[in-house]
């Protein structure tokens, strides 16, 4: 069917207008998958905590050198040891470590999802690009993250029991 001048063929500019939907649901889904919101009060103080303690018991992220014991080494120096030492301090510790990070994924909202379909049988008869985000319920991403706050301190008390056991 020829085009008058100036004026694209109604299938073509079909075409045009599913590229270009196409291309700005790829272009919102790029631009919304980098959001995480903003911190909540709980994973604020979560993390200062986290920073004073990893500030004494993982400096620079690695354990602490050990002190030397002797026998004129006082009963400090032996519960420190005995506390870098033991497992299941350091074993809580990362728990601990863990579910303050997790504070951050429940209050973000769901990454969005780019689906492709294409229908082919002898030749492709359609095809249908897509992009599903998930929408939380109002209040539903700040009960999470006040839920995993929760969690995060039962953590620090998990580890601070087991460094209280150790001595």
């Amino acid at each position: 069917m020829p085009s008058r001048a100036g004026v694209a063929p109604p299938r073509l500019r079909n075409v045009v207008r599913r590229a270009a939907t196409a291309g700005l649901g790829l272009a919102l889904s790029v631009g919304l998958a980098g959001c995480k919101g903003l911190p909540t009060r709980g994973e604020k103080a979560a993390r200062a905590k986290l920073g004073e303690v990893a500030e004494t018991y993982r400096p620079a992220g690695r354990k602490p050198e050990l002190p030397r014991l002797t026998t004129q080494s006082d009963v400090g120096d032996f519960l420190q040891y005995a506390m870098l030492n033991q497992p299941q301090v350091e074993a809580t510790y990362y728990d601990w470590s863990a579910s303050v990070e997790r504070i951050t994924t429940a209050r973000s909202r769901p990454d969005p999802q780019l689906t492709f379909q294409m229908d082919i049988q002898n030749i492709v008869s359609s095809v249908m690009p897509g992009l599903m985000m998930n929408f939380p319920g109002p209040g539903k991403l700040r009960a999470g993250a006040e839920a995993a706050s929760a969690q995060s301190q039962a953590r620090y008390f998990a580890f601070r029991s087991a460094v209280l056991s150790t001595s």
